[in-house]
């Protein structure tokens, strides 16, 4: 949108006998001083002036996004992170139905991230199994993030010494989850593989 500026360009820069390139660099210091001086007119009128022309003001936005990708990708992200961070059960709810929906139009694809995830995380794997099978025999209790984090801490251990020893290592319930014991940290321990077979429901 072109403002009016040439009233204010005659009073505070004149009309000496100037280029073309030091007019057009003049005025654009002179259309900033009178902004600085004329803020919120300027600001009211570009408001009305987008009300009255909503087409070339698309226009002028698509333009703008064209030339500057970046800064659009950037404020396109701030602004998602502002609204989830303001609705944060509304954005969990967006993200499940966007990921089911993914999942619905990719099987395949779906199949084949899983099994990725399977090979690259073989310990979150079998604590994610474990919590499972605790899960159906309802010996699971919510934890706290530092909880949860000892528990696979307690799988990373297991793993840890059967590549180290060389002889299988497994993460066992003191109390077992069959006789009402929880799958909590202070009720896990990590045995040799065969002293837990021998143990067993024990």
């Amino acid at each position: 949108m072109q403002m009016n500026y040439d009233g204010y360009y005659q009073k505070i820069c004149g009309m000496k006998t100037l280029s073309l390139i030091e007019k057009t660099a003049r005025k654009r210091v002179c259309a900033a001083l009178y902004y600085r001086a004329n803020k919120a007119k300027v600001i009211a009128s570009v408001k009305q002036w987008a009300v009255n022309n909503p087409g070339k003001k698309r226009v002028i936005n698509r333009r703008w996004a064209t030339a500057h990708p970046d800064q659009v990708k950037a404020l396109s992200r701030k602004s998602s992170a502002a609204w989830r961070a303001a609705n944060i059960e509304l954005a969990k709810a967006a993200c499940r139905r966007s990921a089911r929906a993914w999942q619905r139009a990719y099987p395949a694809k779906r199949l084949e991230n899983n099994r990725n995830w399977q090979r690259e995380n073989p310990v979150k794997l079998r604590a994610n199994r474990a919590e499972r099978r605790a899960r159906e025999l309802g010996a699971v209790i919510a934890l706290t993030k530092r909880e949860r984090t000892q528990v696979l801490g307690a799988y990373v251990i297991a793993r840890m010494l059967t590549k180290i020893r060389g002889e299988p290592y497994h993460v066992d319930h003191v109390i077992p989850l069959a006789k009402g014991g929880l799958h909590h940290p202070v009720n896990l321990q990590v045995l040799r593989g065969a002293e837990n077979l021998r143990k067993g429901c024990r």
